[in-house]
């Protein structure tokens, strides 16, 4: 990030250590560059002690600051974590600190833990070094889901997706979706269920592959479609997923609609991955 041009601060912060006020005003200079409403050591919550050194607003999303020498997770620090866990508050965390500041491996993996995010403020300006979590909008799939051997696959695209990275998390649990989307194809064509050649489908695309599936026309004689109509509904919905990681958007207010939609398709991904994987299992016992 670019330093926005200075700003003065000078009387907004009393409870901040002196020592932190400069990291402080860099911070507020960069959210307001970012056009954030500021409010300075305010409660985030009548029932929290807590007053984040800062609190930047854009509509009905949120950044929290606590700006730091020494980066540390204080009781106070832990308690508001939870609380913006517990709120699923739609906005971001951050502890603020010095580009010098020594991180220990350990507080760097209980920032991950906790959701929080790490800033870095410097000549050069202020850099996320920790991207922080935004808890409304972190998918959780069921934990009944049965996911065979893509069940590590789906937690790391979901763990991408939750820390920040949500384009790539949506981007591989496409991949993963399409890619058992072609097993289920290739076991129904090596069990004869289907007629399709392999070589073709080998050739297909992602939606050749779910039209084949769900086509009588595709199957041997008196066997019923491998997947159903609203199945195929289901796959070539969440196929169009693809276009969400695809096309950039150029104002806030269509980021964040998009992101809704990014947390519906990574919500989706997993059910679909356990019922492609179901239908795969079936076909493999039959004799």
């Amino acid at each position: 990030m670019k330093a926005a041009s200075p700003t003065s601060h000078q009387d907004e912060f009393s409870i901040t250590p002196t020592e932190a006020r400069w990291i402080a005003k860099s911070v507020a200079d960069y959210l307001q560059g970012e056009r954030m409403s500021l409010r300075f050591e305010e409660p985030i919550d009548s029932g929290l002690a807590y007053r984040p050194t800062l609190i930047g607003r854009k509509g009905q999303y949120s950044v929290l600051v606590e700006a730091q020498e020494n980066p540390s997770i204080t009781p106070m620090v832990r308690e508001a974590c939870q609380w913006v866990m517990g709120q699923r508050m739609n906005g971001r965390f951050y502890i603020a600190t010095h580009e010098n500041a020594n991180i220990s491996g350990i507080l760097i993996a209980e920032f991950k833990k906790l959701g929080l995010g790490l800033l870095f403020v410097g000549t050069a300006g202020t850099d996320k070094v920790i991207e922080a979590k935004n808890w409304a909008y972190v998918v959780s799939p069921d934990p009944e889901l049965s996911l065979g051997g893509r069940k590590r696959d789906i937690e790391d695209a979901l763990e991408k997706y939750n820390s920040g990275n949500r384009k790539d998390g949506l981007r591989d649990l496409c991949d993963i979706v399409e890619a058992e989307t072609k097993a289920l194809l290739l076991t129904a064509i090596g069990r004869n269920i289907m007629t399709v050649p392999k070589k073709a489908a080998e050739s297909m695309d992602w939606e050749g592959r779910i039209n084949a599936l769900a086509s009588p026309n595709s199957h041997a004689n008196g066997e019923p479609p491998v997947v159903s109509p609203d199945f195929k509904h289901d796959l070539l919905s969440f196929k169009g997923a693809r276009n969400l990681v695809g096309h950039p958007v150029d104002s806030w207010r269509l980021d964040k609609r998009r992101s809704l939609q990014y947390q519906e398709r990574m919500t989706q991904g997993p059910r679909l991955v356990a019922e492609l994987i179901h239908l795969d299992r079936k076909l493999r016992r039959r004799r």
